[in-house]
């Protein structure tokens, strides 16, 4: 499987979350490139009934940009003849010390607490 996102908030909205003093420092400071890798592994304490998926997540973003990510993700245990559909989701933290129990909430850029999960919110990924 390999997917490529382009992700940005609205003008309106990301301004929002910033301080006037973030604001003006944005605004003055030379070209910021930043860049993410996340590695994926299968969760160890979901048994072995489930997907066994692995791979790594490129993320990088120059200024106030939209995102770029590159995802790189085998181990889709989904017979070949039949169309299928995953989603991706980002969490507070990267702890798989308890499974999905330590991982925290979904990240939302608006940090609302979305607890109703047929509304999609700037922390899932894809369709």
């Amino acid at each position: 499987m390999h997917v490529h996102f382009h992700m940005h908030l609205d003008e309106e909205d990301h301004h929002d979350h910033k301080s006037n003093a973030e604001r003006r420092h944005c605004e003055k400071s030379s070209p910021v490139h930043r860049f993410a890798h996340c590695e994926m592994r299968p969760n160890t304490h979901a048994g072995e009934h489930m997907h066994q998926i692995h791979g790594s997540i490129m993320m990088s973003q120059q200024d106030e940009e939209a995102l770029s990510m590159e995802v790189n993700l085998s181990g889709f245990d989904v017979p070949h003849e039949q169309d299928h559909k995953h989603g991706l989701h980002i969490h507070e933290f990267g702890d798989m010390s308890q499974g999905c129990e330590a991982v925290g909430g979904l990240y939302h850029a608006k940090r609302h607490n979305h607890r109703d999960l047929h509304h999609g919110h700037s922390g899932d990924l894809g369709d």
